[in-house]
């Protein structure tokens, strides 16, 4: 028995092999086993359909010393998988502080966070509105030509091509939605109010981006869209 299975995901071990399908069994904090795991059991399943497990990543160049004193969880960078931050960057660095400098510390990190403080109050920047694009790529399964071909000749209840197509698409959008939901929770918890926008919004957005002339008048949807 697992403390945690991360199930369906799209596995990237970090070294340079192709991704590849398959659970991973965690027990003690620690990976015990990769593969298929359907038949154990676990205190705790995660379902990563759609989307990638991998190591975390390492922020090469950062500045976390002073705002991690803000945020100890740093959940912004969790969020993007990074697990390990190199600071010192730039020549300018808080840590490590010697000893005769951690007073003049303590009050500069004060100052820091009633500077944010203040800033943030009397500075309108927490209305800003940006646009998150979540992508998405549907899985290509290679399959023997020869061996579909003899297939679809024995089954003669074979659904249609545009059956087919009918599920993979829904599969697809399922997949994306689900992806979608995580980002969503994730901007969340670092107290970003998130909205996906519906088709008349993004047909809006997009139209203004690329006819910014146009911004102040009224858009037609039907026109734009030719329906």
């Amino acid at each position: 028995m697992f403390d945690v299975i991360i199930e369906n995901g799209r596995i990237v071990d970090g070294t340079g092999n192709t991704w590849f399908y398959a659970d991973i069994g965690i027990s003690n904090g620690k990976i015990e086993k990769i593969g298929q795991l359907a038949g154990f059991s676990a205190s705790e399943r995660i379902n990563a359909k759609g989307l990638v497990v991998s190591p975390g990543f390492i922020d090469m160049h950062c500045h976390v010393e002073a705002p991690i004193f803000l945020n100890p969880r740093e959940d912004g960078r969790i969020c993007q998988g990074i697990t390990t931050e190199i600071v010192g960057n730039c020549g300018l660095s808080v840590a490590p502080a010697v000893p005769e400098k951690i007073d003049l510390l303590k009050i500069q990190t004060r100052e820091y966070i009633e500077f944010i403080k203040s800033f943030t109050e009397q500075v309108n920047i927490m209305t800003k509105s940006f646009f998150v694009v979540v992508p998405y790529s549907p899985a290509i399964l290679q399959t023997n030509k020869s061996l579909s071909a003899v297939s679809g000749f024995l089954n003669k209840s074979e659904k249609s091509a545009k059956t087919k197509k009918t599920e993979n698409f829904e599969e697809d959008r399922t997949q994306l939605l689900e992806r979608t939901d995580v980002v969503i929770q994730g901007l969340t918890r670092i107290g970003v109010r998130a909205v996906p926008l519906g088709t008349e919004e993004l047909v809006e957005l997009y139209y203004k981006l690329f006819n910014p002339g146009d911004t102040d008048k009224p858009i037609n949807i039907s026109e734009i869209t030719g329906s």
